[in-house]
């Protein structure tokens, strides 16, 4: 069994968090403060395989290693039961152009933190996952950048969410490849 304060002991959590196969297990979680972000290291040797495995593909490897590194916000999670009646927690997973440099990729996430914003959102978190190769190439792009939010919003926030993101403005390029908002309720 995990030890206090690691994520993956919650039932609800499991289901948000991707699960590492039984044979990388190490049983012991690695925690800090409440306060701080957590790292758990469900698996021996943050993330390596045993010397029963090593001949895993080097994709496997990495995936679980990506997988055993995220980070959790403590608070965030411990806030859920707080939200007002007719409200729910999303997230919002963004895939945008590989080729924009930093400052256009810091406006356009700006944009949609503005909206957010304007909607009242309450604890919005994003989390830039930087360049990833996708599956099948989108608008001709087989990179993209990920961006994950998770934010409280009213129900009908999620409805703004998907206009704003189907929408460019008038004469700007199409920035966002692809998006999806998920409700956590």
């Amino acid at each position: 069994m995990a030890q206090a304060g690691c994520l993956h002991s919650a039932a609800p959590l499991c289901l948000r968090r991707p699960r590492l196969p039984a044979a990388f297990s190490s049983g012991s979680c690695s925690s800090r403060s409440p306060s701080s972000p957590v790292r758990c290291l469900h698996s021996a040797a943050a993330g390596q395989p045993s010397s029963s495995r090593r001949s895993e593909s080097r994709r496997s490897q990495t995936a679980l290693a990506a997988a055993a590194s995220q980070t959790v916000n403590v608070q965030t999670i411990l806030k859920q039961d707080e939200l007002p009646e007719g409200w729910a927690w999303y997230e919002t997973m963004l895939v945008l152009r590989p080729d924009l440099d930093d400052e256009a990729r810091d406006q356009e996430l700006a944009k949609f933190e503005a909206f957010l914003n304007q909607e009242k959102c309450q604890d919005i978190t994003a989390l830039v996952r930087g360049r990833q190769q996708l599956a099948y190439p989108i608008k001709g792009f087989w990179e993209g950048i990920y961006v994950l939010y998770t934010y409280g919003a009213r129900r009908a926030t999620s409805q703004g969410v998907q206009r704003l993101l189907s929408k460019p403005s008038i004469g700007a390029e199409v920035n966002v490849l692809r998006h999806m908002t998920f409700c956590q309720a």
